[in-house]
């Protein structure tokens, strides 16, 4: 049902706490937040991987930053600009383990990942609940009830990221695509 994402989000979306204090600014990642990744050859083992990064052979210059990822969201759902698919990708295709941090430290930013990837896969997987789309929407869903509300109602607040509007963009996405 179309209903059932907008009742999840719903206590994130709305809160009477006044504006969050430093530390849930920073957070919230609004301006510092960054993702780092080390790039090796992805035919090495942990142990050469490891040997590699040592001896400097591995790119370690690569960051995602939390601040033009959100830049970027923004623009796409207000003006219509390209989708940042890339950043995203990013994001989704790091370990469990990276993207549980994520989760905790910038929330925002690997929800609305999960459901900008979504969107864009619904006109190549399809939007049967079953389908990649709709299970990624899930997780970015369950993803959201993991976090604080008083961090979502901040954001929401402040409008910083474009969570409803993703939501909305897939929802409306899915329909047209159904019919």
């Amino acid at each position: 049902s179309r209903l059932l994402p907008a009742l999840v989000l719903a206590p994130f979306l709305a809160s009477s706490r006044p504006l969050p204090d430093k530390n849930e600014l920073a957070n919230a990642c609004y301006f510092t937040y960054r993702v780092g990744y080390i790039i090796c050859d992805s035919g090495l083992g942990q142990e050469e991987a490891q040997e590699a990064m040592k001896a400097g052979k591995c790119n370690e210059d690569f960051r995602l930053m939390g601040s033009d990822f959100q830049r970027k969201v923004v623009r796409h759902y207000a003006l219509g600009e390209r989708p940042p698919l890339e950043e995203a990708m990013w994001l989704l295709t790091a370990p469990e383990n990276f993207q549980l941090r994520t989760l905790k430290e910038c929330s925002a930013m690997q929800v609305v990942a999960y459901i900008l990837v979504a969107e864009a896969k619904l006109h190549v997987q399809g939007t049967d609940s079953d389908a990649a789309p709709a299970d990624m929407v899930r997780l970015a869903l369950q993803q959201a009830q993991q976090v604080p509300t008083e961090i979502y109602g901040a954001l929401a607040r402040a409008r910083a990221w474009p969570l409803e509007a993703a939501l909305q963009r897939y929802q409306e996405t899915a329909y047209r695509l159904r019919t």
